[in-house]
């Protein structure tokens, strides 16, 4: 006992002054645990009456998972969908028109009277109604949107309707939409190969909930006439996605003649792909497995078709 008083008279300054520094420790601790306190439950209350006031709560939903819309955009998000529907019933379609997306203009609807004639003619009018759903809530936002005839206004109650997909997009700080189960559109894809003094490059795809077209870039530089895929059976152009599932190209929407490039030619060719929507897939590979790098040898039957992988 009598060693401890020596102890701390003699070192009283430095005790004391670890002790204050003991408590200041301890007092930042609580402050910090006081404000991340406050924090969390000013972020419930804002949850809270950002829920409560969201009427679009329920078709916030995902139908397809547990997944749901953030409270906090799902409110802009059904605002825009109703803006949208509401101006095609009332056909105030040049108002409809501006709430597409950049892309889904070009791809689609490249003028006001193209999206009248064949989008909005025989499908919206008075006696119409709709409902959406959102359908996934991932990297894209997708809602499941259902078009049908108003029993209020026409008396009659009629099972038909007429379905479709609507993608979300943010474009210049404004959400768009994108329409007819267009999803998006992919820039830049790093997809490319040279082989035998023929380059072919894919740029691009655009999206849709049942297929892809993928854009290629094929550039000739080979002294033959070549030619993609002799059309002669069925999946020989094919992509494998980031699951390992094989997607076959349907080339029957395609000619033989686009499919076929000169000496020196350059050619932009668009390949759509069966592809069912899923967020979650990618391309690992694009395969040509029936291509032909000097047809005239071919036809001649002295050359056989080659597989080419990028």
């Amino acid at each position: 006992m009598h060693n401890f008083i020596r102890f701390y008279n003699k070192n009283r300054m430095q005790i004391g002054l670890l002790i204050i520094i003991i408590i200041f420790i301890l007092f930042i601790i609580s402050t910090l645990n006081s404000m991340e306190k406050e924090r969390r439950e000013l972020r419930i209350q804002n949850d809270e009456i950002v829920l409560g006031n969201n009427s679009y709560s329920e078709e916030s939903q995902s139908i397809v998972s547990r997944e749901r819309v953030s409270n906090y955009v799902s409110i802009e998000y059904g605002g825009i969908l109703d803006s949208f529907l509401s101006k095609c019933i009332s056909g105030n379609y040049e108002e409809a028109y501006r709430l597409l997306s950049k892309d889904c203009q070009e791809e689609l609807y490249p003028s006001l009277q193209i999206f009248i004639d064949r989008y909005c003619n025989g499908k919206f009018d008075s006696n119409k109604k709709y409902s959406f759903q959102a359908w996934s809530s991932n990297i894209e936002t997708i809602y499941y949107v259902k078009i049908f005839e108003n029993p209020l206004i026409t008396g009659r109650v009629i099972d038909s309707h007429i379905e479709d997909y609507y993608s979300i997009v943010e474009e210049n700080g404004e959400y768009k939409l994108n329409i007819s189960s267009f999803v998006r559109k992919v820039n830049n894809i790093d997809m490319s190969k040279e082989i035998e003094k023929v380059n072919i490059n894919v740029i691009a795809t655009k999206i849709y909930m049942d297929y892809q077209i993928y854009e290629i870039v094929i550039e000739n530089n080979s002294e033959n006439m070549i030619l993609l895929d002799t059309m002669k059976k069925i999946g020989t152009m094919y992509i494998i996605d980031s699951n390992g599932a094989k997607q076959s190209g349907l080339l029957h929407e395609n000619t033989k003649e686009q499919l076929m490039l000169n000496s020196g030619e350059t050619k932009n060719i668009e390949i759509k792909f069966s592809n069912i929507y899923q967020h979650s897939k990618g391309i690992s590979k694009m395969v040509f497995s029936d291509f032909v790098f000097n047809y005239q040898e071919y036809i001649e039957g002295n050359e056989t078709s080659k597989v080419v992988e990028l």
